[in-house]
């Protein structure tokens, strides 16, 4: 996927870039990033996308988001965990 400085996720990767993932912001983070891939998918479909395209566009986008997503409810669950053997001590 080519990043454009005209597409309109430009900003949203800009601003994801700037903000530290620690937890309060993880979801926020997420949701910008989601919007940002989102966005330039959006932007390269053809002007009047076929069904195919469509379908293809959401498969694209969950090889791309899926992995981080599994991998940041991991860390959480592990995390949450962490702090529960804490709390226990």
């Amino acid at each position: 996927m080519m990043i454009d400085s005209c597409s309109p996720s430009f900003l949203l990767r800009i601003v994801a870039h700037h903000i530290l993932p620690h937890p309060p912001t993880i979801g926020a983070v997420a949701a910008i990033q989601d919007a940002a891939v989102l966005a330039d998918l959006l932007y390269h479909l053809p002007p009047s996308p076929s069904s195919y395209d469509i379908t293809r566009l959401f498969k694209e986008y969950r090889e791309c988001r899926y992995p981080i997503a599994q991998q940041s409810y991991e860390t959480s669950y592990q995390m949450s965990h962490l702090n529960e053997q804490v709390k226990k001590k």
